[in-house]
């Protein structure tokens, strides 16, 4: 006959609850510094573009072009370099 011990029951459960906790501690964790990452790109994409809009309006229509092309590389870099930081955030996780 199999019986059920109360006390290995309760020593189950509470490792089990322990071990939740601590999951989702970590993962809030990740989550904050996920918030903080995308709070930081805002706020640098909204300086960067308004610098970049005042630059395009005093511009003439034909300085637009290389305007336009001098920001593919930049662009192509901040996003390496976002996904990199989103990487090393979900590693710790």
């Amino acid at each position: 006959m199999n019986t059920l011990n109360p006390l290995r029951l309760a020593d189950t459960q509470t490792a089990a609850v322990t071990q939740l906790f601590a999951f989702s501690s970590n993962a809030f964790d990740g989550i904050e510094k996920l918030t903080a990452l995308n709070l930081q790109v805002i706020k640098a994409t909204l300086a960067e573009n308004q610098a970049l809009m005042a630059k395009a309006l005093s511009s003439r229509p034909e300085e637009l072009v290389a305007l336009s092309a001098s920001l593919a590389k930049p662009t192509a870099e901040k996003i390496t370099a976002y996904n990199r930081h989103v990487y090393e955030i979900m590693s710790g996780v």
